[in-house]
């Protein structure tokens, strides 16, 4: 199933296209490409104005999430970081 997502913050925002499923609330798995733009004073210390883009896999056990995710740079003066790393744990519901 194709879904679309959405994540605002304080330091920027984030969407998301991608592929998942699952299999009942017992596994499920999905892949989603990401574009991210930052603003404001963000928690990972990179500078403001800049646009990332790239990759997420996450993995859902019994209602326990896992995210893995990389983005690169692809436009803004002065990058701090080259690449960024995501990773993630929740609870699905």
């Amino acid at each position: 199933m194709w879904f679309f997502q959405v994540e605002p913050g304080v330091g920027g925002c984030k969407a998301a296209l991608g592929l998942g499923g699952s299999f009942g609330y017992v596994f499920g798995m999905s892949l989603k490409s990401s574009l991210l733009y930052t603003w404001g004073k963000t928690a990972g210390h990179v500078e403001t104005g800049q646009t990332y883009a790239g990759g997420e896999g996450v993995l859902m056990i019994t209602g326990m999430n896992v995210s893995f995710g990389l983005d690169g740079h692809i436009a803004g003066d002065k990058p701090d970081k080259d690449m960024l790393v995501s990773i993630g744990v929740g609870v699905g519901f």
